[in-house]
């Protein structure tokens, strides 16, 4: 649900509930917070969208006006973000079926891009088009690095 609530434009998180001592194991119970649950699942998400990740330029990057598309899938949501020379597309899905899909449409100059939190996995993309498969609630963080050339390889974009 984090990364839902950034593709769909949040700004801001609050997590609560740590209080909730039926979720609590019988050691949590005794300190008076779920600790089980901050460190085997909330604080690895805190730290994935903190403001030290390689993520953290994107998440306060406005949304990118560049026409990124995605095909086979309508419970797949995706944002598109540029900050620096870097690209970031943010993609979680819903419940289903574990699908393939095409994200189409990224500058000339996308190649080689980084599967963040999953490496060293990459994606390749060709004439701005690569794919990838979801599971049911699979998230992505994919970023394309502008490839240092002698030239200028990049389409205009809002600053």
């Amino acid at each position: 649900m984090t990364y839902q609530a950034l593709i769909n434009g949040a700004r801001g998180l609050v997590y609560f509930g740590g209080n909730v001592k039926g979720a609590m194991t019988p050691e949590d119970a005794k300190l008076g917070w779920n600790w089980t649950f901050w460190r085997r699942v909330l604080r690895p998400v805190v730290e994935e969208v903190g403001n030290r990740s390689p993520l953290a330029p994107a998440l306060v990057a406005p949304g990118s006006k560049l026409p990124v598309k995605l095909d086979g899938a309508d419970d797949v949501e995706f944002c598109v973000r540029e900050a620096g020379d870097d690209l970031y597309i943010l993609a979680c899905k819903r419940e289903g079926k574990t699908i393939e899909v095409k994200f189409h449409g990224l500058p000339s100059w996308s190649g080689d891009g980084e599967v963040l939190y999953e490496s060293p996995r990459k994606v390749q993309a060709k004439a701005g088009t690569f794919t990838d498969w979801f599971a049911p609630f699979d998230v992505r963080v994919y970023r394309f690095r502008r490839r240092a050339t002698g030239q200028d390889t990049h389409e205009p974009r809002e600053r």
